[in-house]
């Protein structure tokens, strides 16, 4: 239910620190740490596929997106270890409940669909 409007706010919110300085015309030069880059993707997939399966309410799905956006700002500022810190605190939420239902991790560590 709250899959596509989820996708879109996400990627509309994404695309605001890219577009509006652009848009100002104003030079931005952010340094962003590799592992920082690491966890923001692994924090985007997490927070899409949750709100794809809809087992988490708007107003949570909303504070993980507010904590991911810290952590940008944090890691920005180059405090690497508190944005990791605030990027693990959404990671710990885990994957939906219907994704651990439909995949399996075999012992070489690829995973397959279960029939």
């Amino acid at each position: 239910m709250y899959g596509r409007l989820t996708r879109t706010v996400l990627l509309l919110a994404s695309l605001i620190p890219v577009a509006c300085p652009a848009a100002w015309g104003a030079e931005v030069a952010v340094r962003f740490d590799r592992q920082c880059a690491q966890k923001d993707l692994a924090v985007m997939v997490l927070i899409e596929q949750h709100g794809m399966i809809g087992e988490m309410a708007p107003d949570e799905l909303a504070r993980a997106w507010q904590t991911l956006l810290d952590a940008r700002t944090v890691c920005s500022e180059e405090r690497v270890g508190e944005a990791i810190a605030l990027y693990q605190s959404v990671l710990d939420l885990g994957p939906p409940r219907a994704f651990l239902r439909q995949t399996t991790v075999r012992p070489e560590g690829t995973e397959r669909s279960r029939k």
